[in-house]
């Protein structure tokens, strides 16, 4: 439910008609209200409107401009936030977007970029998989991939699967930081982006297998740098996934 004020007539007699069993959320500039004290209501969205702010003081009337706006905004920002925690894959979002937005440019845009979306998801993908845009910036930023004497490429552009690490050796100051430190995720695998994101930013270093570790400053530098080099989303993630896992160090 959205109502302003908390207390629309209207609203109030709706939620009579509701199943007891069925959760309302409400979003509302008022924090206490009619609505918002509802047993039914079971989650609050607060969409704060400052007096000073509000549209009787700019316009000197209760008209909904300002307020509206700012229940959009957040119900907006909510949807997005939502549907990323129920669909992680971005592939499989814009597949459903694409199903329920058929018509005009936007759904012309999906229908044409499926096939190459679906190839881009695949558990592994060579170079021949980068977008032109990703491949120039790749290059112009002086990452090229190496290459033996029989010119063989020894680190080929993004791919996911392969061995944690590089180096086999014990990192004896990471270990130490690790164990100084109360604020370590030991986990078997990485999880989607959405998950990746959480982790760092509650966590310090991540333990992978009990074997392998990251700090999270590292994983953000990884992400930062996918980020600026103009990866499209179908192939972003990926990228951040190799660069994380060869970045990561051995600690037992």
């Amino acid at each position: 439910m959205i109502s302003s004020s908390g207390k629309s007539p209207e609203m109030v007699h709706l939620l009579q008609h509701i199943p007891p069993e069925v959760p309302v959320v409400l979003l509302t500039n008022k924090r206490t209200s009619t609505l918002s004290a509802h047993l039914q209501v079971k989650s609050l969205l607060f969409a704060e409107l400052p007096t000073e702010l509000s549209e009787q003081t700019i316009y000197g009337l209760n008209a909904p401009t300002i307020s509206t706006t700012l229940c959009l905004a957040l119900a907006d920002a909510v949807s997005i936030a939502l549907s990323e925690v129920y669909v992680s894959d971005i592939n499989e979002r814009k597949r459903i977007f694409g199903e329920r937005h058929p018509g005009g440019s936007i759904g012309e845009e999906y229908r044409s970029s499926s096939q190459l979306n679906s190839f881009l998801n695949t558990p592994n993908f060579s170079t021949t998989s980068l977008t032109g845009d990703a491949m120039q910036s790749y290059t112009a930023n002086g990452l090229t991939p190496e290459s033996d004497s029989d010119g063989n490429e020894t680190r080929p552009y993004p791919r996911v699967e392969f061995d944690f690490g590089i180096d086999d050796s014990i990192d004896l100051e990471m270990k130490e930081s690790i164990a100084q430190n109360a604020f370590v995720l030991h986990i078997n695998n990485f999880g989607d982006e959405l998950e990746l994101l959480r982790q760092i930013s509650v966590y310090d270093f991540i333990v992978v297998n009990e074997t392998h570790a990251i700090s999270a400053s590292r994983v953000r530098e990884c992400i930062r740098h996918v980020h600026l080099e103009g990866y499209s989303d179908g192939e972003r993630y990926e990228e951040v996934l190799w660069r994380v896992k060869e970045s990561l160090v051995r600690v037992q």
